[in-house]
């Protein structure tokens, strides 16, 4: 049937198809007795079935007047999968199901009765539905190469046995692989959950809440020494990660925590990403993880400028931001210009990183002190000027301040003109502040001794401010006014 929706797009309602399935159900070879799970693969148009395998154990005869066969139903019974691709019949609904490989089955039990079988048959007795396979089916496109049409699939029976079948590239029989350790399959630790992660690689979550990411067939943890440990019993999905540079593993896990657990929440989603060495470095540099990320950036190859770099912008700038990570930087450039950059939370740690950088300036320009015309000296150079400027400017507010330090008074100050720091306490009605300015830095405030005076308030009385008054030294001497923040002897860049 044809209808339409509430945003007028027409759509075509499903239509209900039974198809049999060849080899399924026929008698011939090896087949699946009842489907407990399917995976399908929409650019293959491929269906994995799996389910059990009829038991060679039967009741009645199967002569004239005797009633059909029929399965024990406590019997022991094996997996069995079994694969199809649609096609042919004009397409749509005339797509006709293909096998494409025997159907396989695991194994089967030793003869008798199983706690699997026994379980089963208590679900029919009680009209329970019955348990289901989880089935995860991987094809070769799916990792990124058209030209490798092998198919792997894993099932988790429905008692938590974990089985794996391989369809190597133009072959038509499923082989089953062995896995290490595929007989710790009991309790807790039952596989619930498997999706594939990626070529060779399986995604299994048990009831006990660990999720690994194996190696197949050695199941080698590829996460590390230890699972990743969620609540409940984790249902697996692989969800792939679409980045900048392609295509990435992701596997979304549901986390479903035990009814008893206290909280609003009964469930919840995590993600296990695939990242590249530089997307987890900056995962590590992100969580302050500085010993981690210098091992994984040495172990890789990466630059570990990046990590001493993330490390002095993550810290507080002083002596041991210094000799932790900025000594290490081998990019001195990047270095020196954020000792200009920096701002302290003290005096003391403040004229530290100040000096630090102008003795960085120091043995740049001597090392390239024979050419005068090159680029990188003038750049030193203009950086030294700059630092000195700073020092001196933070000696200046310290006795603004009277020996107190707020490093936003200090970010502001150092970005300012002398002779606008001067009109602003002046405005303030602090006229000893401004003088203390404009003394320790006349040539540069001088011309806003006026501005100054025109600032304080009408109120104010002249006597609080005699050394701003024009005739006061040494505004009105005939000599140019020399600086009274103390004795630094010229530097040398500050004559050249």
């Amino acid at each position: 049937r044809t209808g339409q929706g509430s945003n007028g797009a027409g759509f075509e309602r499903g239509r209900v198809r039974t198809v049999r399935l060849a080899g399924a159900g026929d008698g011939t070879g090896p087949r699946v007795a009842r489907a407990q799970g399917c995976a399908w693969n929409e650019r293959r148009r491929i269906l994995a079935v799996a389910g059990d395998a009829p038991s060679s154990r039967t009741n009645g005869g199967g002569g004239p007047g005797t009633q059909p066969a029929q399965r024990t139903p406590i019997a022991a019974s094996s997996c069995a999968v079994g694969l199809w691709r649609y096609g042919g019949g004009g397409g749509g609904d005339g797509e006709i199901p293909v096998p494409i490989a025997v159907v396989a089955a695991s194994p089967a039990p030793a003869p008798g009765l199983s706690v699997g079988a026994a379980l089963d048959f208590l679900t029919r007795t009680l009209g329970v539905s019955p348990a289901r396979c989880h089935v995860s089916m991987r094809t070769g496109e799916e990792a990124g190469d058209d030209e490798d049409l092998d198919l792997d699939l894993a099932v988790v029976e429905p008692h938590g046995t974990l089985r794996v079948w391989r369809l190597p590239s133009g072959g038509s029989n499923l082989e089953p692989v062995k896995l290490a350790g595929d007989d710790d399959w009991s309790g807790d630790r039952r596989v619930c959950s498997v999706t594939w992660w990626s070529k060779g690689r399986l995604a299994v979550a048990r009831h006990d809440g660990d999720v690994v990411v194996a190696s197949v067939p050695d199941m080698s943890n590829a996460l590390g020494e230890e699972p990743e440990a969620f609540d409940g019993s984790p249902a697996l999905v692989t969800c792939p990660r679409v980045t900048d540079e392609g295509t990435s593993e992701r596997v979304v896990v549901l986390e479903t925590p035990p009814p008893e657990t206290v909280g609003a929440h009964r469930w919840r989603l995590a993600t296990l990403n695939a990242r590249s060495p530089r997307e987890m470095l900056r995962a590590h540099l992100d969580a302050e993880e500085w010993g981690v990320a210098t091992q994984l950036a040495r172990l890789h190859g990466l630059d570990p400028d990046e990590v001493h770099k993330a490390r002095w912008l993550a810290s507080p700038p002083g002596k041991e931001a210094l000799n932790d990570a900025l000594s290490k930087v081998t990019d001195r450039a990047w270095a020196a210009a954020q000792c200009a950059a920096a701002v302290a939370s003290t005096y003391e740690q403040q004229r530290f990183v100040l000096v630090y950088g102008l003795k960085e300036t120091e043995r740049r320009c001597e090392r390239n002190a024979e050419d005068e015309t090159d680029v990188k000296w003038n750049w030193w150079t203009r950086l030294r000027l700059t630092l000195l400027a700073q020092l001196d400017r933070l000696d200046t507010l310290n006795a603004v301040h009277l020996g107190n330090h707020a490093p936003r008074a200090w970010a502001s100050f150092r970005s300012e003109t002398i002779g606008d720091a001067a009109v602003g306490f002046a405005t303030a009605g602090n006229p000893r502040a401004a003088e203390t300015i404009l003394r320790r830095h006349p040539r540069a405030g001088g011309p806003s001794l006026l501005d100054a005076l025109e600032a304080l308030p009408e109120t104010m009385s002249p006597s609080e401010y005699p050394g701003l008054m024009p005739w006061a030294q040494p505004w009105c001497g005939t000599d140019a006014p020399t600086s009274t923040r103390g004795a630094r002897v010229p530097d040398w860049v500050e004559g050249s």
